[in-house]
């Protein structure tokens, strides 16, 4: 049987930011919970040294501008189009132009981040982004 529950919109967003590739929020539950589930219940010596001892990927963070995300969404589905710097490990930095013309206020900004131009981010030595919908605002980050 199917349930439905509500969360909150940074909950949400939190959530948003864990999407591998095109999951669905129920997918990226369900890897969550089996995560924790491998790593908490009844825990032996052995797992809980390999749980600490193995260094969790962190996303990297993704600015955007103006700051409120709300508000820079709102203008993204104005606009259909925005900026984006991608901030390398090795100190390069990539500009590109999102064209976002099929990009709704339903959409999912960061889900068609971390599934479009943010996928892979490990791989390519993606350390930070900075999206902003007026490319003149790239050069003050």
């Amino acid at each position: 049987m199917e349930q439905n529950i509500q969360i909150s919109e940074a909950l949400y967003n939190r959530l948003a930011a864990q999407v591998s590739g095109f999951e669905t929020p129920e997918q990226v539950i369900d890897r969550i919970l089996e995560f924790y589930e491998n790593h908490n219940n009844s825990p032996t010596e052995t797992t809980a040294i390999q749980y600490t001892s193995t260094p969790q990927k962190v996303k990297p963070p993704i600015k955007f501008i103006p700051d409120d995300e709300e508000e820079f969404k709102r203008l993204l589905v104005e606009s259909k189009r925005a900026f984006i710097q991608i901030h390398k490990n090795n100190g390069t930095i990539e500009q590109k132009t999102w064209n976002a013309k099929h990009f709704s206020k339903d959409s999912n900004l960061r889900g068609n981040l971390w599934s479009g131009y943010l996928r892979g981010w490990d791989k390519k030595g993606i350390c930070k982004a900075v999206l902003a919908i007026d490319e003149k605002d790239l050069g003050e980050t």
